[in-house]
């Protein structure tokens, strides 16, 4: 059970705008919170301090449940700060990302068929044999990331910043890479037909 206050908040050094948003929505505080899995899901998806959700776990206020292989299709987590979140396996299809947090997440075997995730930052996620297909990341942040064999087919990574990104095995068919930074990607046994490449 934990407790969750404005003191506390303040004690944290959490920015004025965060704890008015915090006084909104639980204008009589936390107390005795039981954080289970799916109180959690319940908070990504319907609340709109989910995007200090990074925020309050890093500073120890409520643990981080794993959601791996959850169905979550069609699911808005836009703007949701998902710091190193572990959704291996979970089914994502049609799912709003833009501007996520997703640093570090865990998403090898994720499904995000058709998801928009553009202006996402995944820097350093883990999208090993993720379903891409259809996907938007336009604009994503995806340095250093590991796509390995993962499927992008006709997904689109217009101006998507892929410095480092290991893309080895990728399917790419059909892909829009216009804009997109590859530096020092890995694209080694990479599909590229009819991909739309920046050089």
């Amino acid at each position: 059970m934990m407790n969750i206050t404005v003191e506390k908040l303040q004690e944290l050094n959490a920015c004025h705008q965060g704890i008015l948003e915090f006084i909104d929505e639980f204008p009589d505080e936390i107390y005795g919170l039981d954080w289970t899995r799916e109180k959690q899901v319940e908070f990504l998806l319907t609340s709109p301090l989910k995007i200090y959700f990074g925020w309050v776990v890093s500073k120890g206020l409520i643990p981080m449940w794993s959601m791996a292989h959850m169905d979550l299709t069609g699911a808005n987590l836009k703007d949701a700060d998902l710091l190193g979140i572990d959704l291996r396996g979970a089914n994502l299809e049609g799912a709003s990302l833009e501007m996520a947090n997703l640093i570090g997440a865990k998403l090898t075997g994720v499904n995000l068929t058709g998801a928009t995730l553009e202006m996402a930052n995944l820097t350093g996620a883990t999208l090993e044999m993720a379903n891409l297909t259809g996907a938007n990341l336009g604009w994503t942040n995806l340095k250093w990331a590991n796509l390995t064999g993962a499927n992008l087919t006709w997904a689109n990574l217009g101006w998507t910043y892929l410095v480092g990104t290991n893309l080895k095995g990728a399917n790419l068919e059909g892909a829009n890479l216009e804009g997109a930074n590859l530096e020092m990607a890995n694209l080694e046994m990479a599909n590229l037909e009819e991909t739309i490449i920046p050089f």
